[in-house]
């Protein structure tokens, strides 16, 4: 994307191809299975970081047939040149894990302060029968991302080298969210969909950006999921980089159905809307 305002701003679209010509994955999984999700990635010294998800099909016949498989990072060393010819070094994330009982899962949200990339995940807790999902954080310098034996983890009120001893942090978080500063409430911000999927957009705020993190406050109320019950919302999440003004976050989230055949045939849904918050300093005190 070239440029932040919507009305001279340019968007350049790329895409992988077949030894055929045919459109492709724009990145393939290092094991072919499935296909990747890309979620957040960062720029630095060391080339264009990307963490992903790896995702194959289940029996299930349904919207939410895939299950995830993988936890992916994602380097490419060449950034400076078009994406079409990037070259991607991949790396399984040693931490994550997927089972029955739950997902672990990093690279929800990437942060930048200082020296540190702070990298935001979810891990899945069964909690009377239903999985709950919450916040944890690792972060590590940012000259050493693709080492994995130098990243620390939030363990309370330290970090430590030892994964085991992560904190969970806000409960009912979102696969996807974000994390960022927002100069005009002087606190770190965390923007989701309420327990993944829902008409509800939250955000939490803290001093730090390991926390403490204060309870949800509901920005916005997705009005798409009022159209029909097979509607729901989620990926809600804030982008700072696109935002223009200090007091402001541009928020986006996506409205989807159960129904294939609404999908296909509506073309309102299952693609990004567009919130424009403003802050007042008083806001989340």
């Amino acid at each position: 994307q070239h440029g932040k305002q919507p009305s001279a701003a340019k968007v350049e679209f790329y895409y992988g191809r077949t030894p055929e010509g045919k459109p492709a994955a724009f990145i393939l999984p290092v094991k072919p299975q499935g296909w990747l999700w890309i979620y957040d990635g960062v720029r630095t010294d060391r080339g264009l970081f990307l963490f992903m998800v790896q995702i194959d099909r289940t029996a299930e016949n349904s919207v939410f047939g895939f299950k995830v498989i993988g936890n992916w990072l994602g380097q490419a060393t060449n950034p400076q040149d078009p994406p079409s010819s990037w070259k991607i070094r991949q790396q399984h994330i040693p931490w994550s894990k997927f089972s029955a009982d739950g997902d672990t899962i990093f690279g929800s949200a990437l942060l930048r302060v200082e020296d540190y990339l702070y990298i935001y995940g979810t891990k899945e807790v069964r909690d009377k029968g239903f999985r709950r999902k919450y916040m944890i954080l690792a972060r590590v310098a940012q000259s050493q991302i693709p080492d994995f034996s130098q990243w620390q983890f939030f363990a309370g009120d330290r970090w430590v080298s030892d994964y085991s001893q992560t904190s969970l942090l806000c409960a009912d978080i979102a696969n996807e969210y974000s994390v960022s500063y927002q100069p005009a409430l002087q606190k770190y911000i965390s923007v989701y969909s309420q327990n993944s999927m829902s008409k509800n957009i939250v955000a939490r705020t803290a001093p730090e950006p390991y926390g403490p993190w204060g309870e949800p406050i509901i920005l916005y109320q997705c009005p798409e999921e009022d159209w029909h019950d097979n509607i729901f919302c989620y990926a809600a999440k804030g982008h700072p980089e696109i935002t223009s003004a200090p007091d402001e976050l541009i928020v986006t989230y996506v409205a989807n159905s159960y129904d294939f055949k609404r999908i296909e045939s509506d073309a309102r849904l299952y693609r990004p809307r567009f919130l424009l918050v403003r802050f007042k300093p008083s806001a989340f005190e």
